[in-house]
């Protein structure tokens, strides 16, 4: 059964899109809206990978996913690991009820800093 539009901060994004939002003024720090899976996982890993991001602490606002996956799930995991492995901070500073249930059943709270007593 196909998922519906998700509706964030009054604009509605189409089933399956993930929209990252930043700026420059602070490059290490991103808000997340929509669906973070297999189909928009390359998506975050190249922004938040990108040259923008590198050698900087990583900070994700992830309250606006409405759907997360496995995958999704994989590239949050990828983006803090190499962010520690640099020295680099990594946190999640909100994480919307899905993230928060599905990080929960894979055992990655910790990993991800997501608070499970949180959950949006």
């Amino acid at each position: 059964m196909p998922r519906s539009d998700h509706s964030q901060d009054g604009l509605t994004l189409p089933t399956g899109e993930l929209r990252i939002s930043g700026s420059r003024a602070r490059p290490g720090r991103l808000r997340l809206a929509g669906e973070l899976d297999v189909a928009t996982r390359d998506m975050l890993l190249a922004v938040g990978c990108g040259p923008d991001r590198r050698a900087r602490d990583l900070r994700l606002d992830a309250s606006g996913l409405a759907f997360i996956d496995c995958a999704g799930l994989a590239a949050l995991v990828e983006l803090a690991r190499a962010a520690r492995a640099e020295g680099l901070a990594f946190e999640i500073t909100a994480a919307s009820g899905s993230l928060t249930r599905l990080s929960t059943l894979t055992g990655m709270n910790d990993v991800l800093g997501v608070d499970s007593n949180r959950a949006l």
